[in-house]
Order: C-alpha cells, then sequence, then structure tokens
C-alpha cells in the first residue's frame, strides 16, 4: 500500500475515532499544538504585492515566481499549480503527497510550509473579536465536523462566553450525508457517528439522511437554553442546483441574502462560525456574494471564526503515540483549502481574472 492510500485510510478512521470522542467531551477538543490564534484577517496581497508567507509556501515545493512578473501574474502562476497540485486527488496532488513522505525530496519542509501557512491564517482557531453581534450563522459540514467542531464551538466559545449573538442560523442543504457521490470527504465513519450520537440521544437514525438534518441532530445534543436561541436548519436550507450538482457555500450564502433582504443587512455584525483551514475561503466566499449583492465591508461586517480541525481532528496511533503520517495529511488539507482560497479570491478580484475559464467550474468545496 503507498504512502498517499494509507495516508487517506489513516484520515478517514482516525479521525472518526477522535470526533466520536470530541461529540460526546467537546471541552477535551479546544486546545492543541494549533490552537492559537492568528494575529490577523488572513490576507493573500499585502500593500498591493503577494503575501511572503505565500512565497514561501510555493517556493518549498519548488514553485518560483515568474521573473519581472507583477503580484496578480504571480498569483494566477500559483493558482494554476495549486489547482493541479494542491486539490486533493488530483493525480499532481498525489505525487507531491509521495514527495513529503518519509524518504521523499520534501519530507523536511512540513515545519516551514506549516509555519508559512500559520501566518496566512490557515492553521489555529479564531475566537469572536467583539462582545455583541447581530446575527450568527453556523454553516453546513459533515455530521462529525458541525457537531465536533462548529456547534461546540457556538457553546462554548460564544454561548459559555455570554456573547450575544442576534439570531442563530445553520445553513445548510438537502445534501445526502452517506451516498452523495461529488464530495471529496470520505463518509466511511459518517453513518456510525451519526449511529452513536442518536443511540445517546434516543432518535431513529434512519431519521438523520442529509447535512440539513445532521444539523438538526448536532443541535439537539446542546443545552436546551442554547437550542431554544437557534433556527430551525429547514428555514434557510438550500436544495440541488437548476443543474442537478449540489448547493455548495456560496449557494447557502445566497439563500440567507434573500431571506434577510440586502437593506436589512446594512450595518449590521455578522459572526460566521465555521473551521480552519475553511475560514479564509469561506470569508472570501461571503464577500463575492454580498458584493455582487452591492454590498461592501463599509457597509456591513463579516467575521469568520471557529476551531481548527487539526486540534479536532488530531488522533493518536499505537499507545498514544501520533501517527507519522498525519501530518502531512493535515497539511495537504490545508494545502486544499489554500488552492481554493486563490481561486476564490481571483474569482471576487476583477484585475486578476485571467484566463479563468480554463479552471473548473466549482472549486468552492465544501
Amino acid at each position: 500500500m503507498t504512502w498517499f492510500k494509507k495516508s487517506r485510510k489513516i484520515l478517514g478512521f482516525m479521525g472518526a475515532l477522535f470526533l466520536g470522542h470530541c461529540a460526546q467531551n467537546p471541552s477535551s477538543c479546544e486546545t492543541g499544538v494549533s490552537s492559537s490564534q492568528p494575529s490577523q484577517a488572513p490576507v493573500l496581497m499585502e500593500e498591493n504585492q503577494v503575501h511572503p508567507a505565500l512565497l514561501k509556501v510555493f517556493q518549498a515545493v519548488g514553485c518560483e515566481p515568474l521573473e519581472g512578473a507583477d503580484p496578480y501574474t504571480t498569483l494566477k502562476a500559483f493558482n494554476d499549480f495549486a489547482q493541479t497540485h494542491f486539490i486533493l486527488d488530483q493525480p499532481g496532488t498525489q505525487k507531491l503527497q509521495e514527495d513529503f513522505a518519509p524518504g521523499g525530496r520534501f519530507a523536511d519542509r512540513e515545519p516551514e510550509i506549516t509555519a508559512a501557512l500559520k501566518q496566512l491564517g490557515l492553521v489555529g482557531s479564531l475566537s469572536p473579536t467583539e462582545t455583541s453581534y447581530d446575527q450568527t450563522l453556523i454553516l453546513g459540514a459533515t455530521f462529525e465536523v458541525m457537531n465536533a467542531s462548529r456547534f461546540a464551538f457556538l457553546e462554548k466559545k460564544v454561548w459559555d462566553q455570554e456573547i450575544e449573538m442576534g439570531d442563530v442560523y445553520p445553513l445548510t442543504s438537502k445534501r445526502p450525508l452517506y451516498t452523495d457521490p461529488t464530495s471529496r470527504h470520505t463518509r466511511t465513519h459518517e453513518r456510525q457517528d451519526v449511529d452513536l450520537f442518536c443511540q445517546k440521544l434516543k432518535i431513529d437514525p434512519q431519521t438523520i439522511q442529509t447535512e440539513e438534518d445532521a444539523a438538526q441532530l448536532s443541535i439537539w445534543g446542546l443545552p436546551k437554553a442554547l437550542q431554544n436561541r437557534i433556527k430551525s436548519p429547514s428555514e434557510l436550507v438550500v436544495g440541488k442546483r437548476s443543474d442537478g450538482s449540489r448547493a455548495n457555500t456560496q449557494d447557502t450564502i445566497e439563500r440567507w441574502i434573500s431571506h434577510e433582504g440586502v437593506p436589512t443587512l446594512r450595518g449590521k455584525k455578522i459572526l460566521v462560525i465555521t473551521d480552519n483551514p475553511f475560514i479564509s475561503r469561506q470569508r472570501e466566499d461571503f464577500w463575492n456574494v454580498l458584493k455582487k449583492h452591492g454590498l461592501s465591508e463599509t457597509e456591513i461586517t463579516i467575521e469568520c471564526v471557529g476551531y481548527d480541525l487539526g486540534d479536532v481532528l488530531r488522533p493518536s496511533g499505537k499507545n498514544g503515540v501520533p501517527d507519522p503520517t498525519f501530518k502531512q495529511v493535515a497539511l495537504f488539507r490545508r494545502l486544499d483549502n489554500l488552492a481554493r482560497w486563490i481561486y476564490t479570491w481571483l474569482q471576487g478580484h476583477p484585475p486578476a481574472q485571467q484566463n479563468l475559464s480554463s479552471l473548473s467550474s466549482d472549486r468552492s468545496g465544501d
């Protein structure tokens, strides 16, 4: 078995084990090696130049910036490389993963790249910076991630800290939990996690079939007083697109905007709960959609927060010793989201929007 195939099995199996523990003991999953909060909002461009940490990431994997190129051209070149080598399940990505395996040419570069990704805001938990918000949104995901990370964050880092949440809306879709062929997530243990949690709450697991259902299941596991503050996931749920493909983050944002209305959103402070390494890209998703509706950063505040999945999905190997391949698996989860963040950023910044038609029409991920 190759390192790549072995690492995927480890991520699915051990991630499920640890998340099952977190579902019952969320307070034990709040700290970890990557839990320190980034010092500022993540950026790709700094003072109209490509962020130095972004340069470090690509140089570390052998992708040098074009000599004499302007920052946008450099970012476009990095995007082309990232779509081929960072997106999970791509042939180029599998080859790069082999290069990070023990004995590979990049085997010693994981600490350097992880440090650069932390500078970019892709590593570490982010906590709310305000004491009061007009609304709180919980982004949908697998049951594992929503229950052990996103709703746990709502309880421990918002509710328990007595932060004013405003109305709380889960933004979910009708995506099947167990059989969605378009998902890049490993769902092998999703049914097991749902069954165990349903058993604990004395709920029929056959009633939990979609992302919307999984959000409701997560809510039922929260303190009753907090449950009463959260709107039903059915209120803003999104179905499939008109072409039959599944809804993504931007579709759920569109549904939220249509429900609220643009005039109502002006002047509001919105707290969005997701998790790293998704925070930066999903924040970009919000701004791309909001700008389409004429809302600028001076008119509405969007603050994306959440745990780091490197903490929530941190399994142990034999006798409590961490598996040596887990760091590489976690690294490529972050690189995958860096690729999606760059692509989403380019979509929202017209001066950089050159030859984007050659890329996939849906790089927004989950």
